[in-house]
């Protein structure tokens, strides 16, 4: 080779080599030396194990010296790279050899016997030693050499190849178990030696160094190099494996050797042996796992490599040798090399064999190893194996598809591979398997769509044929496999119009059709796993399955697994596209058809909705409907608009109805009412207390799965209006959007997001008004007695009927939470209608409630249902007219009875507060009352129409203060307190003067005060008497009744503050109607329960909470804002001015209490007090304050000031009640002056 010249002259060159021979020299003699002296040790019959060991450690350390100095020179004798690099190749010969001398000298012990002393031992691990520095030396060497000559390096790598291990020690595993030392790193740094030399970028002849490294030792030294590195890979025959660094280093040099000599003659000659250790490297790296994926994927690299260099046409030739078969090839001559590394190899043998020869051999030898190679790899854990066998598809399909005899089976699975790869979760990994088909389709032109038909089909139901078997053996791994496999080949029949076509016809013959729904069903059964029929007993096997139903596949796989779901969906939607929408929705209707025609088989001949039976009968039924679902949604996209929405309205006209219907919809999935059902003769028992979790579980995920194909239907109207599509299935999904079950509740609600987008509305709420007449009118139609067939009073409820009422009760709430955020311009667009189809649903269900009966009054749950009623359709109502209200302000602020007004506008008193004083509050409320604009009224008829439908439930409800138990008392309480707000706000509407008759609107709150108040009073009386002697202690009071009942005084006194807060409503509704009642018969009592909390106190001092109970104190409060309720409203304020000294006295003891809540609102019912009479409290304020009152000025003047004497109760130095009591004094003086009450 034709070194490059240095700028230095020949003369400066010798004289840099004389200074680095200078310095290297004192190292090298002696090393020299030393390796003569070991030599000699060596070949003597004896010697002596100390003396080797010394000159093996001399070796070691002259290697290590030299090895730190090569580095170091350039530095200390301020050389360029190049001058440094030019130096050491002329003194190449002298440095390389002690170090060829020693690789090819030491005796390493690879050929050792298999048990060998401690000494032995310890002398082994030496010439470990010496040899790793060594190859630490030469790599070193070629690090700093920029132009090396290629016949060094010839002979650099047949020392290095002395120095390797043979493939049969490292097979044999002779290395000895106790030894610590088995010469892995220097094995290491040998295989680092030999990729420095092989791949060293200074080889610029890169195909003369290739030839001559191929044609070294007449083809021995590449072989040697070869089976080292697949020797140390291999798994040995006691099935351990070296280190995992070291066969990775062994790889990659394995590698980098294909790379240096690409030709395919050289490769063919020792291709079984490799390939056979590549491949058992392979499996026993992915027995093992994760750990060793890294291993398994530069395995196949290296097996893709080789398979490529060997399958390509050489580029360049060797010299031809004389011709023997694929047995007698260089590997075998090699073993004589190995084990006899001093003697020469004879002749080797032609390695000149006929392409077409290795060709047949390969094509009968590879495919059964390749063909389970791929298979194992293609649903490797690891992203990396993955990726290496991608390199490895590219090679058989692409690189070598020619190579592989016709039909023959390693392209067939190699494509299958490819298409499983193609649906790979790792975008990376599935673009690079599209790129490989996409090149293989190109590569093999027409033949790829012209062959695929032929056997895609049969293949394809094979396929799915199989899945059952590995879901049930829990296979996972394999069924996505397959599944990805399935996928892949419907995506591929996509790529032609015609092939679909064959394909589409081909699935849908009957034979077909049924295997593929009966097989995904199984496969799509999300509760396989929790029942499963090998844990039920078999004689009750035979009573699960009608003549005519389907055989049920209970399959045992994790339905946790997300892999598995996401492979199966993908597999349906490919196959929904292959079918296209017309047919795909002939197979749903034709699924929901059959479980309608099953249901109503089932209904007829008795089967319990909640026995054994019907667990088995849903999960089956719940795979077929998620199959259809599945398929539905493969399609919402695949065809032209108008055509997809013409399909589907076909498909929703005959399957809504299907899947709302009674038989199906109203399947037990929630705890319910007992009842018996009797049609056509047939008794059915639906007992909810004869039903086990897991039925109703499996009715659950049956309606979920049928509101997963209503969600499919929705989407694919995709923006469109809708026009009172799906009317028919608002009512149905509120009743499932109210579900006890959360997954059946969470769907429901979702499919109603999806409608409420597709409608444009801001919310349900806004769905339910725009919707208001659809859903209320089929819930009348529901709730609506039949004409004809009259139900008797004493008819029991029905479950439907209660599940009915709760929809009421959810729409009307929805109605009124739109009303509650509705902006003006919404509330212009809201008429009548949006309470009057409500009133009517609960005008009916409140005469099922009647007819109920007794049944009302002895079961909580049907109580509870009615009063939730009766307090929304009041919420309701009370939300709707202040709606109207705002408008009406909002008008009458923008609409002046003259334009001049508006100039002044911005300086109208709008508020008048009581605080202003009581004769400018009068005169407020009194203008109020004058004639208004006709347009800023509500027309009489509609405030007559809602106030008698408020005066009917009033009534009813009235009944159920006197209910068994209290909870229900209590929810009648506030079920009233909402009708008297509603009442209240009708009382304030402007009406011209001379339209209200003697009973209209106006006056209903007086009428229903009137006929409400003997069950209120009563109610009161009695339950205050049997709280009063309880003397702060929960007592267990027993009635003497028909019924015995065990009521805690706790929730007495519970019942009494909402009894208390419904008097303060009612008397807000009024003007002074409530005044009289208040006090001959609410005062009495708030009088009797005082006593109570005054118990126990001293005198002087004032009263305090902490000592009462939490009901206790939650009745006190409602007691004193009760009256402070009373006073803040001044017609009834001014009628109970007479009682304000004695209601005082009763809270003013509180006026300090420790519980801020309670001291608060003493002090804002006092000040509601004052504001009526001032000066009725204003003594015992003074004396608690300890304010002094000023002297009479008509008097004697000598004394300033009257101390008075306390003789209250309160004690003076209570310095919160004191600071309480100067605040309500500050508040008296800021009062305007008051006028006399009488």
């Amino acid at each position: 080779m034709n070194r490059p010249s240095g700028p230095a002259t020949e003369r400066e060159e010798d004289f840099e080599a004389k200074l680095i021979f200078l310095r290297i020299e004192p190292l090298i003699n002696p090393l020299l030396q030393a390796t003569q002296e070991y030599r000699d040790l060596v070949t003597a019959p004896s010697h002596s194990v100390k003396v080797l060991l010394s000159v093996l450690k001399i070796q070691a350390q002259l290697l290590q010296r030299l090895d730190s100095l090569l580095p170091n020179l350039a530095t200390q004798h301020k050389l360029s790279e190049t001058q440094l690099s030019n130096s050491l190749c002329l003194l190449l010969d002298y440095i390389l050899f002690p170090i060829l001398a020693i690789l090819k000298g030491t005796v390493i012990g690879w050929n050792g016997e298999e048990r060998i002393d401690k000494e032995q031992l310890t002398v082994k691990s030496a010439s470990f030693l010496v040899v790793q520095q060594t190859a630490s030396l030469l790599s070193t060497l070629l690090d700093l050499l920029r132009y090396p000559p290629e016949e060094k390096f010839i002979g650099c790598l047949i020392a290095c190849a002395f120095a390797l291990p043979t493939s049969q020690y490292m097979a044999n595993d002779y290395r000895h178990e106790t030894s610590l030392d088995r010469g892995d790193n220097c094995l290491k740094h040998l295989l680092e030696s030999i990729r420095r030399l092989v791949g060293h970028p200074g080889l610029t002849q890169k195909q003369t160094f290739a030839t001559l490294l191929a044609g070294a030792l007449d083809g021995a030294l590449l072989a040697r190099l070869a089976d080292c590195m697949v020797a140390v890979v291999e798994p040995s025959e006691s099935g351990k494996c070296a280190n995992a660094d070291l066969q990775l280093q062994a790889l990659l040099t394995l590698r980098i050797i294909m790379k240096t000599v690409p030709m395919a003659s050289v490769w063919r000659h020792i291709f079984p042996g490799i390939f056979a250790g590549l491949y058992r490297c392979c499996l026993q790296a992915m027995r093992i796992g994760q750990q060793s994926s890294k291993l398994a994927a530069n395995a196949l690299t290296v097996i893709a490599d080789l398979l490529r260099f060997c399958v390509q046409s050489d580029k360049v030739s060797l010299q031809k040798t004389s011709k023997v078969s694929l047995e007698n090839t260089v590997t075998e001559k090699l073993k004589a090399l190995t084990l006899n590394s001093g003697n020469e190899i004879g002749q080797l043998s032609s390695s000149n064999v006929e392409s077409n020869d290795f060709v047949s051999r390969a094509n009968k030898l590879l495919p059964m190893p390749m063909t389970v190679l791929m298979n194992m790899t293609t649903m490797a854990c690891t992203k990396q194996i993955r990726e290496g066998l991608l390199e490895l598809l590219s090679v058989v399909l692409v690189q070598s598809s020619s190579f592989w005899e016709p039909g023959s089976n390693v392209v067939t699975v190699a494509f299958e591979s490819c298409l499983v790869l193609s649906q790979d979760i790792q975008q990376d990994v599935s673009a690079a398997a599209i790129v490989i088909l996409t090149d293989y389709r190109k590569k093999i032109g027409s033949e790829y769509l012209g062959s695929i038909p032929r056997v895609v089909g049969p293949r394809l139901m094979s396929i799915v044929n199989e899945l059952p078997t590995l879901m049930e053996a829990a296979r996972e791994t394999d069924l996505v496999s397959s599944l990805r496999l399935v996928i892949g080949y419907l995506e591929a029949m996509t790529l032609s119009k015609d092939t679909a076509k064959k394909l589409k016809a081909f699935i849908l013959t009957e034979e077909n059709m049924f295997i593929i729904r009966d097989v995904f069903s199984s496969l799509c059964n999300p509760l396989a796993q929790s029942n499963n029929v090998e844990d039920m007993e078999p004689m009750s096997l035979s009573s699960l399955v009608l003549k005519n139903e389907r055989k049920v596949k209970i399959i045992a796989l994790d339905e946790q697994n997300g892999e598995v779901q996401n492979a199966i969906e993908s597999a349906l939607s490919s196959l929904s596209r292959i079918l296209g929408t017309k047919a795909t929705v002939y197979v749903v209707d034709q699924c929901v058809a059959d479980l309608h025609s099953d249901v109503e088989s089932r209904h007829s001949a008795g089967f319990s909705q909640v026995g054994l039976n019907q667990v088995v009968w849903a999960n089956s039924w719940t795979g077929t409907v998620y199959f259809s679902s599945f398929l539905l949604k493969g399609v919402t996209k695949s065809e032209v608009k108008c055509r997809r929405e013409k399909y589907i309205h076909q498909l929703s006209r005959s399957t809504l109805p299907l899947i709302f219907s009674e038989s199906i919809w109203g399947l037990p999935i929630d705890d319910g009412l007992a009842s018996i059902k009797k049609s056509e003769g047939v008794t059915m028992l639906i007992n909810q207390q004869n039903s086990i979790p897991s039925a109703k579980a499996a009715n659950a995920d049956l309606i979920v799965a049928l509101l997963s194909i209503v969600e499919s239907i929705v989407n694919f109207v995709d923006a469109s209006p809708l026009d009172g599509h799906f009317d028919v299935a608002l009512l149905p999904l509120l009743e499932k959007a109210i579900s006890k079950s959360s997954k059946v509740s969470n769907r429901a609600l979702h499919v109603l997001c999806k409608l409420e987008k597709l409608a444009s509305d801001s919310g349900i709420d806004a769905l339910i008004v725009n919707k208001v007449d659809s859903i209320f009118g089929a819930i009348l139609l529901k709730v609506r007695i039949p004409g004809g067939r009259p139900v008797q009073k004493g008819s029991a409820i029905s479950n439907d009927i209660l599940v009915t009422s709760e929809v009421a009760i959810f729409a009307i709430s929805s109605i009124t939470h739109s009303f509650a955020n509705a902006s003006p311009r919404d509330s212009q667009n809201m008429d009548a209608r949006v309470i009057m189809s409500p009133q009517e649903v609960v005008r009916e269900l409140t005469l099922r409630f009647d007819l109920a009966g007794s049944n009302v009054q002895s079961d909580v749950s049907l109580a509870t249902v009615f009063l939730t009623l009766f307090h929304n359709i009041s919420a309701l109502l009370h939300a709707y007219y202040k709606c109207c209200f705002k408008e009406m302000n909002q008008g009458a602020c923008f609409h002046s009875p003259e334009p001049w007004l508006d100039i002044l506008e911005p300086y109208r008193i709008t508020s008048v507060t009581p605080e202003d004083g009581f004769a400018e509050y009068r005169r407020g409320k009194e203008q109020t009352n004058e004639d208004i604009p006709g347009a800023l009224t509500l027309p009489t008829s509609h405030l007559q129409r809602d106030t008698d439908f408020m005066a009917l439930l009033i009534a009813r409800n009235a009944s159920t203060l006197s209910h068994p138990s209290l909870s229900i008392q209590i929810k009648s309480c506030d079920a009233l307190i909402s009708a008297f707000h509603f009442l209240a706000i009708i009382a304030a509407v402007p009406i011209r003067s001379g339209e209200e008759e003697t009973n209209g609107p106006r006056t209903a709150v007086l009428r229903q005060i009137h006929s409400v108040w003997p069950a209120v009073a009563g109610r009161l009386k009695s339950v205050s008497a049997e709280v009063r002697p309880s003397n702060k202690t929960s007592l267990v009071i027993k009635y003497p009744s028909s019924q015995p009942m065990h009521i805690d005084v706790s929730e007495k006194r519970v019942f009494l503050s909402k009894v208390f807060e419904l008097i303060a409503g009612m008397a807000e509704a009024s003007d002074d109607f409530m005044a009289r009642r208040f006090r001959d018969v609410v005062w009495p009592s708030i009088g009797g329960l005082m006593t109570h909390f005054f118990k126990g106190s001293n005198a002087q001092q004032s009263a305090h909470t902490s000592q009462f109970l939490e009901s206790e104190i939650g009745l006190l409060c409602s007691i004193i804002s009760c009256c402070g309720r009373m006073f803040k409203h001044r017609e009834t304020g001014e009628a109970l001015a007479g009682l304000i000294p004695s209601i005082g006295g009763i809270i003013i003891p509180f006026i300090g209490d420790e519980n801020k809540c309670v001291a608060d609102i003493c002090i804002d019912t006092l000040k509601a007090m004052c504001s009526v009479d001032s000066d009725a409290l204003r003594r015992p304020l003074f004396e608690l304050a300890g304010i002094s009152f000023r002297a009479c000025p008509l008097f004697d003047q000598s004394e300033t000031s009257v101390t008075l004497t306390s003789r209250n109760f309160i004690h003076s130095k209570d310095f919160a009640a004191e600071e309480a009591a100067k605040h309500l004094i500050e508040f008296i003086e800021s009062l305007p002056e008051q006028p006399l009450l009488s």
